[in-house]
């Protein structure tokens, strides 16, 4: 297993992982740009977990001043393994490799949402330290 930051070179690689996270598949030049645009803040980190040298799984966070912590704060926007490959420590992987990366900029704690729903998701990170802290709220913008 190999963890590395995602670079432009490595997009399409990282666009069917994005695409099967979402359930949906993202207009590419849309997809490029955002990318694009990602890559050139030095706070973002976007990640890719390779297992047998084929990208199997992802990680994008970000790092934000909190003003209610007083701190950096790693915060995690996606985290997503191929489900015929997670139970192989891709995500761990990903988690460890975004954590030390996180700590060395200077964050005190990182931060993760995940679907309500999604059970196997809050287990995976609560065994891996995270605690429920607060609820996630979406509201589109039309």
């Amino acid at each position: 297993m190999l963890v590395r930051n995602v670079t432009m070179e490595e997009a399409d690689q990282l666009y069917p992982l994005i695409c099967l996270s979402v359930r949906k598949e993202l207009d590419r030049e849309q997809f490029q740009t955002y990318l694009m645009q990602a890559l050139e803040k030095p706070t973002r980190r976007i990640l890719l977990g390779y297992d047998g040298g084929i990208p199997v799984g992802f990680v994008d966070a970000e790092v934000r001043a909190s003003l209610s912590d007083c701190a950096l704060v790693g915060c995690i926007h996606s985290l997503f393994v191929r489900e015929e490959c997670r139970g192989r420590g891709v995500g761990t992987g990903l988690l460890m490799n975004l954590s030390t990366q996180m700590k060395k900029m200077g964050c005190t704690m990182m931060t993760a949402t995940s679907s309500r729903v999604n059970v196997r998701s809050q287990e995976f990170l609560e065994q891996r330290g995270f605690l429920r802290s607060q609820y996630a709220f979406t509201r589109e913008l039309t």
